[in-house]
Formats: C-alpha cells, sequence, structure tokens
C-alpha cells in the first residue's frame, strides 16, 4: 500500500512552490509515495494591514499550519525557514530541510536601483541596512507576498527589498535591479531554506530525514539551535550565516542595539565538538549588546 503524506502550507505562490519542492524529494526517494496538498491561511497573511513586530513576530506565518499538524490535519507543515522564530511546539521536529543557491537580499522593481526614490520593506534587520546605506531614499513599511510586492512598484519609481531566492522560484529575476551579498547585508537567519516540520517519532519525521539532505539537517538544526538561544524574533534586526567549513562550522553574525543605532558582528570558527557552547557564549553576547543601553 502506498504511503500518502499531506503537506501542508500557506497559499501564497512562493510557500506552494516550495511545498512541492519537498514533495518532488519526497516522492524521488520513494515513487510509491503518494502526495496530498494542503494549503491554508496564516494570521499573518490574514492581517497583512499590520507590521509583523505589532503581531507578535515572525510566527504568524506559521502557528495556523504547526497547528494543524498537531491537529492531525496535515503530516507534514513547511515552512520558510526564516519565516521560524524560537517557540516551535515540543511535540514536533524539524526533520529536514532543503537548501538554495540564492540566500543574499535583493531589491526589485521596474526601475534601476539608481533611480529608485523609495525601498519598501517589511524587515527591521533590511530597514536598517537601507537607512544607513542609502540615507538619501524614503524607506517604506509593506507587507504581502513577493509578486504583490512587485506589483506595488509598478510605475514608480520604488523598489522592495525581498529574498533573492523567492525571487528566482517564482521565476521573477528579470525585476532584480541590486543584489546585496552577505559581505554587506548578513541574511536573516534561515533566508532562502525550506523547512520541513512533522510530529516526532512519526513516519514522516524517517521520511523527511531519509530523503532530504543530511548534511544540510546537521547545518540548519545547528543555525535553529542558536535561534532557540537567541529566543529569535523579527522585533531585532539580526543577520546570521551559518557554513561548512573544512574543520567544522563558519559562523557570521550581526545585530542592531536600537538604543544606540550600533551594529556589532562576530565571525567565528569552530569544530562540531564545540559547536554548542560556542552559539551559547555567541547568544549571550548577542543579547548583553542588544540591551545596552549606552555605550
Amino acid at each position: 500500500m502506498p504511503k500518502i503524506f499531506r503537506l501542508g502550507s500557506r497559499r501564497s505562490p512562493l510557500a506552494i512552490f516550495q511545498s512541492k519542492e519537498i514533495a518532488d524529494m519526497l516522492v524521488a526517494f520513494d515513487p510509491s509515495i503518494k502526495i496530498e496538498h494542503v494549503f491554508l491561511d496564516s494570521e499573518g497573511d490574514r492581517l497583512r494591514d499590520q507590521p509583523l513586530r505589532d503581531l507578535g513576530g515572525k510566527n504568524v506565518f506559521i502557528k495556523d499550519i504547526e497547528q494543524a499538524l498537531l491537529d492531525g490535519v496535515i503530516d507534514i507543515a513547511v515552512h520558510s525557514f526564516k519565516d521560524i522564530s524560537a517557540n516551535l511546539d515540543e511535540k514536533t521536529s524539524l526533520a529536514g530541510f532543503l537548501s538554495s543557491d540564492y540566500q543574499q537580499d535583493c531589491i526589485v522593481g521596474f526601475v534601476p536601483f539608481d533611480e529608485m526614490e523609495s525601498i519598501a520593506t517589511s524587515s527591521l534587520r533590511r530597514s536598517w541596512f537601507l537607512k544607513q546605506q542609502y540615507p538619501e531614499k524614503k524607506i517604506l513599511e509593506i507587507r504581502g507576498n513577493v509578486g504583490t510586492r512587485l506589483k506595488a512598484c509598478y510605475d514608480k519609481k520604488m523598489g522592495v527589498m525581498v529574498s533573492q531566492a523567492g525571487v528566482h522560484k517564482l521565476g521573477l529575476q528579470d525585476h532584480i535591479q541590486q543584489v546585496f551579498g552577505s559581505d554587506l547585508c548578513l541574511p536573516a537567519p534561515g533566508q532562502g531554506v525550506v523547512a520541513a516540520q512533522c510530529l516526532k517519532e512519526s513516519e514522516a519525521e524517517a521520511v523527511l530525514h531519509s530523503s532530504l539532505d543530511s548534511r544540510d539537517f546537521k547545518l540548519y538544526s545547528m543555525l535553529y539551535f542558536l535561534m532557540q538561544a537567541l529566543q529569535f524574533s523579527c522585533d531585532i534586526p539580526l543577520g546570521a550565516s551559518l557554513q561548512w567549513i573544512d574543520s567544522g562550522y563558519s559562523l557570521n553574525i550581526s545585530c542592531v542595539n536600537q538604543h544606540v543605532n550600533k551594529q556589532k558582528c562576530w565571525q567565528l570558527n569552530f569544530d562540531e565538538e564545540r559547536a554548542k557552547a560556542v552559539l551559547l557564549d555567541v547568544a549571550k553576547g548577542c543579547q548583553a549588546w542588544v540591551s545596552k543601553k549606552t555605550i
């Protein structure tokens, strides 16, 4: 009898694309697997007129999908990893990740970047970066998926700052006017990565572990450990990139102290044995920096 897995995600074009990416990986691993897609509305999608930080942070995009998982409506919840904050339900696990070659930030629009008078974003991290680098441009607040944000730029000297991965997946790369390397603007933790959440010790967990890349699982599980240590949400301008190197891991992380409007950066290389201890120390350093009232 074939295995049937119900994959749940948001209804946005990018979320649907990512759900199908995970489905393709599962079927490639075991052609007897059958997939049913369940597309759901999240609180973040329903309340687009309010900033994310006023709605309680990034989890507004995933908590309804997670609840469907807990209620048995779906077997696997598919998320953009950057939409996940530190507080997933303890009955669940992030059992698989799908990486991308495009994890940087970019500006999309209909006019060249130099001609843009305003840039829109919903991210504190991106907003802070733009204000520091391009004080001559007006920075606007915007909500919505990649497509609706791009449409807001039509016939205007305006751009939006979004993840390059989503732009490429939706075939909108012709509208990219500027790309920022991670040396200039560190992406959000997990940007460009798809995460699959399921119930612990479920059949779905076993299949995800087997079908998705084990090195990606180890790498992004370690990044999520850091996010948990930081109690990360969208209320702190934070960028982070964790990568493999020959001797273990390389971490780049930056966070902004909004009291003094300054950024601090860390760059660390460490082996696998010391990884969790190093990440806990980094988290303490970030929290201490962010809470300082004066320098």
